[in-house]
């Protein structure tokens, strides 16, 4: 057929035919421009297909141009988001520094970044022709593709195999709109909240989660891996949908700083680190991309944040079961997302660190890059590292744990090249000479002692006929260099633990160096916000040579190397010493006498009433409380059992039959070991907190806590160690969600199922809070002899937003409350005498004394969930 011609992967022009599809491509983005352009508010569907346009096209055809023959749908969509949001951030980047050069005062302005877009897209698709040769098809072709061939012999439930296919019915209909719901029902369930409501749609949307991961782990192997992938994707949007949609306005601890580095440069329309010196505005992810998509897109600049990289950051969890696929099957990899998704930073607090969701991204995208190989490895290379500059860029924090993890796997990976090479190295390399002697390997292991198939495996014409399970052999054919070798599954003992890996040598010591080169010149020279991290680093070696540390992350109490849990009234009297310590010079504050008159005391968990089913379970003698926490706990300590020995397990090759890379199980071991550091160091922990330095890491270490319990029940046969490894995730997921203790009560309320708790009280901005807010702030510009700021305006949202920030909570404190002045007191502090305050990184809650304020001041605004006293 004409166009079909030439090699493999390519394009050629046909002779004729006046309807091409560049032309109809440029034709519907200039409708999707106009539609943005006239709309006023963009509708979010519409934004999110001009969002898709705006990273996908550039993506992929960065992918393309590396030669990045990447064949698989997901993979390649969750690489060209990555590639995208990269090219997006450099082209910001590149904007705001040379056009300010040449007299522009507005270089990330929506009329300077589309031209700018597009002329990027159109040269990266003439270099990528000239290049490689690669055109896109005539739309007459469309049919003929390879893709829609495939989508043809898939069976619209997602079961694969070709025979007995027929058009969509009722079973088809529910299996795609159960995943495709959750996000819906998540969205109602936190609007519903946010208006008084109950917390009904979100707990039937946690229910069905539940379900569909049951159905998913039982079915997986049987179903096609892009349903599976698109149902982790639906839950994983929805996790971040019902917590990121909690309130009207920005709502969470980071977010609020982050929205106002966002704020600081939308309001110039550029990006400048001296207008807020800053680590929180040295992350490009939220300041130059979100204000270039504010501007492309033409939506509610808070949507940016609670929307829209929500969508972006639900690709996380199919990363997690892209690795488990890849390495394993089907229900490894959605038995990984599930984990993923079920650890409680995922929903509760992701959606409330957009740069680090965005650095997640980025780092999820090189690890996959370790275990899956399209193209060349020189590409790859290039491809690993250029998202090591976007990790960068994105987050600071998540730098430094990522190049601690990365240097020490290098480590790992030298010691463990030299012992190999000891015991007789035959190591898999890139090249990928060993997967027909894997082939021959996996027929023979498939046949029975006569030649004969071993049952349950059956051939290709039986996965057709109904059974819908692939063979191995079948499988394993069509895994590009995939399956390990068959010197690595012929070793004994010791010696397989050394030698058959696979081994692309792409995480490098040249790799990490360059990284951290990259890392050092962004905080030096380019931002000059690397102070923060310097005092972290000597803090951290003064306490191993020292010993100790009185500042320690409470996120460590649930850790099984801790050194115990800590004392949270300790925790609140190191507060009130450090509010005397960092009294300012050049205020007047009240004396410590008077201050003294009001300790401040550990304010205690408040919990929700009891249930139906709750006091039923009393009745029986069972304690929900007692219940809900033991699970909490023990979830917490089955997990890190569970990854360590799925670490044990990878790095001794025990499940022969993965197609596990060395560098992936380096980096696993790496991972686990530097949480241990984390733990170990208290200043490490208090700086980056615990849970999200696990979140981190379970890019990696959710397939090790699949493992874990075949590890742990490898004396039982296949059937009940595979009913243990679903079952455990699902367990932890009806307790981490909250599931359970909606269903008990007498548990600690989350934000995404209750109007109460310890976020809704410290970060939920109500309306009374807006409103004294911005009384505050003019009242206070008077008082200093400057004019107010006018309503709506960019300066008016910047104090409101500078009071919301978690450092400015730490005002409130009696020992920082000076004596002329205002100090606003929010809905916490009226309501239920409760305040937060930060020990550095340590949020500490505390029993708030307004009848110091009563005593001592004057209350001027009351709006009865808000007031400011003077």
């Amino acid at each position: 057929m004409a166009g079909l011609a030439g090699t493999a992967g390519r394009w050629t022009r046909p002779a004729g035919g006046w309807l091409r599809t560049e032309t109809v491509i440029v034709a519907l983005v200039a409708v999707l421009a106009a539609v943005i352009a006239f709309s006023g508010t963009t509708p979010w569907p519409v934004a999110l297909v001009g969002l898709a346009a705006i990273l996908l096209i550039p993506g992929d055809l960065l992918l393309r141009g590396l030669g990045l023959a990447v064949f698989d749908g997901w993979l390649r969509l969750y690489l060209a988001t990555c590639a995208g949001l990269l090219l997006a951030t450099l082209l910001g980047l590149l904007l705001n520094t040379v056009l300010p050069v040449v007299g522009v005062a507005h270089p990330l302005a929506p009329s300077r970044v589309l031209p700018a877009l597009v002329l990027l897209t159109v040269g990266m698709y003439c270099l990528v022709v000239r290049r490689t040769g690669w055109r896109l098809p005539e739309l007459s072709e469309l049919w003929a593709l390879p893709a829609v061939q495939r989508l043809r012999r898939v069976r619209p439930g997602g079961v694969r195999g070709g025979a007995g296919r027929r058009g969509a019915n009722a079973s088809t209909v529910f299996r795609f709109a159960v995943p495709t719901a959750l996000p819906v029902v998540a969205a109602l369930g936190a609007i519903s909240l946010d208006n008084g409501g109950p917390n009904g749609p979100t707990v039937l949307m946690l229910l069905a989660t539940v379900l569909l991961f049951v159905f998913l782990a039982v079915r997986a192997n049987g179903l096609s891996s892009s349903y599976c992938l698109y149902a982790v994707f639906c839950v994983g949007l929805a996790f971040e949908l019902m917590t990121s949609l909690r309130g009207w306005y920005a709502t969470g601890h980071d977010i609020q700083r982050e929205y106002y580095v966002f704020q600081v440069t939308l309001g110039n329309w550029r990006w400048n680190i001296a207008d807020f010196r800053d680590p929180y505005n040295a992350c490009l992810s939220i300041t130059v991309l979100p204000t270039m998509l504010k501007g492309l897109l033409d939506v509610p600049a808070a949507s940016i944040f609670k929307i829209y990289y929500q969508f972006l950051f639900a690709l996380m969890p199919v990363a997690a079961c892209l690795l488990g696929r890849r390495l394993a099957d089907n229900r490894v990899g959605v038995l990984a997302a599930a984990y993923f998704v079920a650890f409680p930073t995922f929903f509760s607090d992701m959606s409330m660190l957009n740069r680090q969701e965005i650095a997640f991204l980025f780092q999820g995208g090189m690890i996959l890059l370790l275990v899956h190989r399209p193209g060349a490895a020189r590409h790859r290379r290039a491809l690993f590292l250029a998202l090591g500059l976007g990790t960068v860029l994105s987050h600071y924090s998540t730098t430094f744990l990522m190049l601690g993890q990365f240097l020490l796997a290098w480590v790992f990976l030298v010691l463990w090249r030299r012992l190999g090479r000891r015991f007789g190295e035959r190591a898999c390399l890139d090249a990928g000479s060993g997967w027909r002697s894997t082939l021959a390997w996996a027929r023979g292991r498939l046949a029975g002692p006569r030649g004969r198939p071993v049952a349950g495996t059956g051939g290709p014409a039986s996965a057709a006929a109904g059974g819908g399970v692939e063979p191995a052999t079948v499988r394993l054919s069509r895994i590009d260099h995939g399956a390990p070798t068959a010197a690595a599954v012929s070793g004994r003992g010791w010696r397989r633990v050394f030698s058959g890996w696979e081994d692309s040598r792409i995480l490098t010591l040249s790799a990490v160096v360059l990284l951290a080169v990259l890392t050092v010149f962004w905080t030096g020279p380019a931002t000059h916000t690397a102070n923060n991290m310097t005092e972290v680093v000597r803090q951290a070696a003064q306490s191993l040579v020292h010993g100790g540390d009185s500042e320690r992350s409470s996120d460590t109490r649930s850790s099984i190397v801790s050194g115990g849990a800590v004392d949270p009234q300790v925790q609140v009297d190191q507060f009130a010493r450090y509010a005397y310590d960092n009294r300012l010079p050049n205020v007047t504050y009240f004396p410590r006498d008077v201050v003294d008159r009001y300790p401040l005391r550990y304010a205690e968990d408040e919990f929700t009433p009891p249930t139906t089913i709750g006091r039923a379970l009393s009745s029986v003698g069972l304690d929900p409380q007692a219940l809900n926490g033991a699970l909490r706990g023990g979830s917490a300590v089955v997990l890190q059992l569970l990854v360590l020995l799925g670490v044990i397990a990878l790095v001794l090759r025990w499940p022969i039959w993965m197609r596990v890379s060395r560098e992936y199980a380096a980096l696993c071991a790496a991972s686990l070991i530097y949480l241990c550091v984390l733990v170990v160091v208290p200043s490490l922990s208090a700086e980056y907190g615990l849970l999200r330095a696990f979140q981190q890491s379970l890019i990696v270490l959710a397939l090790p806590a699949v493992l874990g319990p075949m590890v742990a029940t490898g004396f039982l046969r296949r059937g009940p160690r595979l009913v243990a490894a679903a079952a455990l995730p699902v367990v932890f997921l009806i307790s981490s969600t909250g599931l359970l203790a909606a269903t008990t009560g007498s548990y600690i309320p989350q934000l995404h199922l209750a109007n109460d708790g310890d976020y809704y009280e410290s970060f939920y901005p109500h309306d009374a809070d807006v409103s004294a807010l911005k009384w505050m702030a003019r009242q206070e510009a008077l008082a200093n002899g400057t004019p107010p700021p006018a309503p709506g305006s960019s300066a008016e949202t910047l104090a409101v937003l500078g009071q919301f920030q978690l450092p400015a909570k730490n005002r409130a404190a009696p020992a920082l409350v000076p004596v002329n002045g205002y100090i606003y007191l929010d809905y916490a502090n009226l309501a239920k005498a409760r305040a937060i305050g930060m020990l550095d990184s340590t949020a500490v809650r505390y029993r708030y004394p307004i009848a110091f304020l009563d005593s001592n001041k004057n209350l001027v605004y009351d709006a009865g969930e808000a007031a400011v006293y003077r």
